[in-house]
């Protein structure tokens, strides 16, 4: 039996930033996949839209950019640009159902006669209904109307019609459905609703309805075709008078429908008048702006200023170093509360200055500056670009303002608010896409978070609302390694070997959507995970990660979080277990007898076999695993002492130093985390070693690569509810395990699940099954994964 042919994917995108990554998910989100998912930019001139698209990295798609010319020569060009036999058109907008591609393409494969296949859809956002497109003859298509754009042909069709007409002002879809089954290809139509279409307010298909662009686009329309109606005639005219008859009862039900919802209105508003009088209410009428400026003197027990600090305490870890607070108003800058990552750091610092001052600061002089905004936003360009210049590279802008809250209908309601666009405006002259991210609140807040190109790259922080229905991610997976390298011995089995770890990042890069651990997290925190969504962490630091894993990843442009842990970061030095593992198993003549003091008594030990010596290495690693590091540090010296072996640090075991985890740091998505400083198994001991374990790292890693270090690995995985509450004090913005599970939107962020990846771990079996086989749906139970631990191990 024959493979089903390859099925590309057409986006053609015009300012719909909010809305083309849902596309796009739900094209690769499909149980038949497509080979190919094109994207095509028609000159959007919206900041949002080019942010979005200048960073989207998703499996098998590409982004193409052409000048503005309409949506006909965008789809043009897209499919100009795919190979596959079957093509599907996909308005940035809409969204398919995740059987969409294998019902109709099962139809194309099953009957090779067939030139087209199309399906009923499903309106959502602004509207719910089910609407099945009317016919696939020439007579229907010109009087009721074509199948939608978004119908399954075959490549041999779109040679033959030659594409869409790009003349045309409006209806050149109808116009291709017309030319293709008047040259004889065949269509069907399936009863199931697989297109989610999107009901918006200012949608293209809003404006051909309007009588100046409908009636001349119809007129060439009937010119172009006119051997239909010779042909035709009479059932033209009754096709056409039967379709205004249902067009007008329609029409009829709609204006019932429309009186019910005013007499609706203005009842509820009434109500909302007399309720207002009870209580002597004199505040802003409904139509006017929900939130006004506050004053000088009602700043201080304001709500905006509440709204403003918790923002800010939510985006504490942006704020570190020598910081700026900078307000339009100044006296909105007495009493403001500016939390921060780095509470009581000796570099720590903070000046408050109005905005128009910024201008007369040395530059590059601040790590972290906040901009309080309370005019409007349209005029700020300048005084962001002064600020903007006091930026170290690398450093962080956050901007806060009020934003007026009204009443949006069901169709606009998750279109960007005006303050937020207007913000993004402000931003794009001085800042590249890449580096800014703008938010609304709830609340009536527009708030901006700024990375200077230099430095740490920023955490995507805006994700759009999904609102399509069936397009379910269940969640993410984090992955766990420790060792890209082949050595022997392998006791822990640690090691994937180099180019087992290269068929790894291939099949990430192919199958899977790579993200860096915060995105993810932010992502899943936000129900935006895209499919198949995965990060990729390494344990122990040691320095293969900069040497073998770092390079492979960066070919294959996926990103990764490296945890390193602190101790003797300028003394080139094995791990302890490395070395453990060294003198027992190693190779050479060992004295027949080990008998060494430890800290639960002496213990006598034969070593003449090699089972006596594995026994041995079990037995001390059980201690050691447990024990204090100098305990450590002192019973490896002993037995180093007892072997006579030495115990120069080989360079294929060896862990990483300051200059190397800097190093490494520099590298294109590369970020570093903490895995504490010594590695204990911390559960066992005391709170003040607990904190001191997790606080030390961070704040050494930090003045080490100036920047805040976000995520925090438990060493041997081992963790509870009080060192949670620790790693989230210290502070840490998420905390990871190597318990097996997907990351959702209610996964706790110090209990993240990751799974643990080691030689004999088969990787691309293992995410098939957890991603059940599409990237939406896992599998029976919890997900695909299993635990590889079994028990504390490095």
């Amino acid at each position: 039996m024959s493979s089903p042919l390859a099925i590309g994917v057409v986006i053609a995108c015009y300012d719909l930033g909010r809305t083309v990554e849902e596309a796009v998910d739900s094209a690769l989100a499909q149980t038949r996949p497509p080979a190919e998912v094109v994207i095509v930019d028609d000159g959007s001139p919206d900041v949002w839209t080019r942010q979005i698209l200048s960073r989207l990295n998703r499996p098998r798609t590409r982004v193409a950019r052409i000048p503005h010319g309409g949506v006909a020569l965008a789809r043009n060009h897209g499919v100009g640009l795919t190979r596959s036999p079957y093509v599907v058109l996909l308005d940035a907008d809409d969204a398919l159902a995740d059987t969409y591609l294998e019902r109709l393409g099962a139809r194309l494969d099953a009957e090779p006669a067939l030139g087209f296949v199309s399906c009923a859809v499903q309106a959502f956002e602004g509207a719910d209904y089910v609407w099945t497109p009317p016919s696939t003859t020439a007579l229907g298509t010109l009087t009721r109307g074509s199948v939608h754009v978004s119908s399954m042909f075959r490549r041999t069709v779109w040679d033959t019609v030659g594409g869409f007409d790009a003349e045309l002002p409006a209806y050149e879809d109808l116009d291709f459905w017309l030319r293709a089954i008047r040259l004889g290809f065949p269509g069907e139509i399936l009863d199931e609703a697989l297109l989610l279409y999107r009901v918006r307010a200012g949608s293209r298909y809003r404006r051909g309805i309007q009588a100046e662009t409908y009636r001349p686009a119809m007129r060439r329309l009937v010119d172009r075709h006119r051997a239909v109606l010779d042909q035709h005639g009479i059932d033209v005219l009754t096709e056409k008078a039967s379709f205004l008859l249902d067009v007008t009862t329609y029409h009829a039900r709609i204006r019932r429908q429309r009186d019910a919802l005013l007499g609706e209105i203005a009842r509820v508003d009434e109500e909302i008048a007399a309720a207002r009088r009870s209580v002597g209410d004199a505040g802003p009428s409904p139509a006017g702006p929900a939130r006004a400026t506050p004053s000088v003197t009602a700043w201080a027990d304001s709500a905006l200023k509440r709204q403003v600090e918790d923002f800010l305490a939510e985006r504490r870890w942006l704020v570190r170093g020598r910081v700026g607070v900078f307000a339009d108003r100044v006296w909105a800058l007495d009493g403001l509360t500016v939390p921060r990552w780095d509470d009581g750091a000796p570099e720590a610092g903070e000046l408050r200055r109005p905005l128009d001052e910024a201008g007369r600061l040395s530059p590059n002089s601040l790590d972290c500056a906040m901009a309080l905004v309370l005019a409007p936003t349209e005029a700020i360009a300048g005084p962001l670009k002064d600020v903007a210049a006091t930026l170290k590279p690398g450093g962080t802008l956050i901007v806060a303002s009020p934003a007026a809250v009204g009443a949006r209908v069901a169709e606009d309601a998750c279109e960007p608010h005006p303050g937020e666009t207007a913000l993004r405006s402000a931003l794009a002259p001085v800042f590249p896409l890449d580096a800014f991210d703008v938010e609304t609140h709830g609340d009536g807040l527009v708030t901006a978070c700024v990375r200077r190109p230099g430095g740490a790259r920023l955490p995507r922080l805006r994700f759009a609302r999904r609102t399509a229905p069936r397009t379910w991610t269940a969640g993410g997976v984090v992955l766990a390694y420790h060792r890209v390298a082949a050595l022997a011995p392998d006791t822990h089995g640690l090691c994937v070997a180099p180019e087992r770890f290269r068929e790894h990042v291939r099949y990430l890069r192919t199958h899977c959507t790579p993200m860096a651990l915060v995105d993810l997290w932010l992502a899943a925190r936000a129900g935006a995970l895209p499919p198949r969504a995965v990060a990729v962490t390494f344990d122990d630091g040691y320095l293969d990660a900069l040497t073998t894993a770092a390079p492979i990843l960066a070919e294959a442009g996926v990103p990764a979080t490296f945890f390193v842990n602190t101790e003797r970061l300028t003394d080139p030095h094995e791990a302890w277990h490395d070395e453990l593992e060294r003198m027992l198993l190693g190779d050479g003549d060992l004295p027949e007898r080990l008998e060494l003091g430890l800290p639960d008594g002496l213990r006598r030990l034969d070593v003449r076999t090699a089972e006596q010596r594995r026994h041995a290495h079990r037995t001390l690693h059980g201690v050691l695993v447990g024990a204090t590091a100098d305990v450590r540090t002192a019973i490896v010296a002993r037995l180093a002492e007892w072997s006579g072996r030495a115990l120069a640090p080989r360079p294929e075991r060896r862990v990483l130093l300051a200059d190397e985890i800097v190093a490494l740091a520099r590298l294109p998505g590369c970020e570093i985390g903490s895995h504490s400083e010594h590695h204990l198994l911390l559960p066992g001991y005391a709170e003040a070693v607990q904190r001191a374990e997790l606080r030390r790292p961070k704040e050494r890693l930090e003045a080490l690569l100036d920047r805040a270090v976000l995520a925090f690995a438990y060493p041997f995985g081992q963790h509870s509810a009080d060192l949670q509450a620790i790693a989230r004090d210290t502070p840490h913005l998420l905390a990871v395990t190597v318990e097996p599970g997907l990351v959702t939107g209610t996964t706790d962020p110090m209990r993240m699940p990751r799974l643990e990846v080691t030689g004999a771990v088969a990787l691309t079996a293992t995410l098939e099954q957890t991603f059940g086989g599409d990237g939406r749906r896992p599998a029976t139970g919890t997900s695909g994964m299993s635990a590889a631990r079994g028990g504390p191990r490095p």
